[in-house]
This record gives structure tokens, C-alpha cells and sequence, in this order.
């Protein structure tokens, strides 16, 4: 996530037309650019954030059929939803599984005491890549079910058009 902010401020930072921060050099970060950069990215931590308060505190067979409800206008369009749901559902999981491996891989290799950042960041991706592919391959067939479950009550759908009319009325 680092890198990406970085390069994130550096695009907005350069690419922003604006006001230069140094107006002896044609090509310089604009105070505009910065407003923008921190702006994308704190709307992107604001987001990991969510996403994984959501993946903390819901366990699989809530989130899968909240997933399923919320996809169910796309089968008007011909997609299956259960599949995408089921997919979604699977995609999180991993991801889950697999910020834990990047932990112990990291700690790993800083106990052993690398100090080049570029040997120790092949190593880790490397190790990552193996580790991921093997439990692929010995993980077991797992079947899941999607249960309906129940509407939300009418009130609850009040507070996502109360967070956009907000944002709205902010931007």
C-alpha cells in the first residue's frame, strides 16, 4: 500500500495544473496536487479500513448472502450472481489468508537478517508465491451454501442514501 501511495501523491503532486509550489521552476509539485494526492489517498485508506472491519467482524455465511442480495439486480443483465457471490466470497477469504503468510514471511525473513530491501523483497514475494500455490494445490473442495436470509428492515436502506447525500452535500 505504500508504493501506491507514493505513486499516487507523485502523479497528483506533478501532473496537477495549478499553483507551483516553487515559482522559479517550470515543472514543479502544485499546492493543488497535493490537496488532490492526500485527498485519493485518504479515500483509499478510508476504504482498506472498511473492507477489512467488514471481513473482521462478519463471519462467511452473512457476508455471502449479503453479497447475493445486493449482486441480484445484475441476473437481470444474464450474470449469475450466486457464482459472482460465491466467487467474491472466496476472493476475500484468500486475501485474508494470505495477508497472514505476507506477515509471517516478513518476519521470517527479517529474523534472518537480509539487509539488501531489494534481495529481501524478492525473497519474500518469492517464498509468498510458493506458499500460495502449494496450499492451492492441498486445499480440499469445500462446498458453500447461500441462505437467503432476511430483508433488511426499511429504515436501513435510509442510511446509504443519507451517506451520499452527505458526501454530496460536502463535495
Amino acid at each position: 500500500m505504500r508504493w501506491l501511495f507514493l505513486s499516487l501523491l507523485i502523479l497528483y503532486l506533478w501532473f496537477t495544473p495549478g499553483q507551483p509550489l516553487l515559482p522559479t521552476f517550470s515543472s514543479t509539485p502544485t499546492l493543488e496536487g497535493i490537496e488532490a494526492g492526500l485527498l485519493r489517498i485518504a479515500s483509499l485508506v478510508l476504504l482498506a479500513l472498511a473492507a477489512s472491519l467488514l471481513l473482521q467482524t462478519t463471519p462467511r455465511e452473512p457476508l455471502l448472502a449479503a453479497l447475493y442480495r445486493l449482486l441480484t439486480p445484475l441476473g437481470w443483465m444474464g450474470i449469475k450472481t450466486e457464482r459472482l457471490a460465491v466467487r467474491i466470497a472466496l476472493t476475500l477469504d484468500a486475501v485474508t489468508q494470505t495477508q497472514h503468510l505476507l506477515s509471517e514471511r516478513m518476519r521470517h525473513e527479517h529474523a534472518s537478517g537480509s539487509r539488501n530491501p531489494i534481495t529481501r523483497i524478492g525473497a519474500v514475494s518469492a517464498g509468498l508465491f510458493q506458499e500460495v500455490i502449494a496450499r492451492a494445490e492441498r486445499a480440499p473442495c469445500t462446498t458453500l451454501s447461500i441462505t437467503e436470509g432476511e430483508r433488511p428492515p426499511p429504515a436501513q436502506w435510509l442510511i446509504p442514501f443519507a451517506l451520499c447525500g452527505t458526501l454530496w452535500l460536502l463535495g
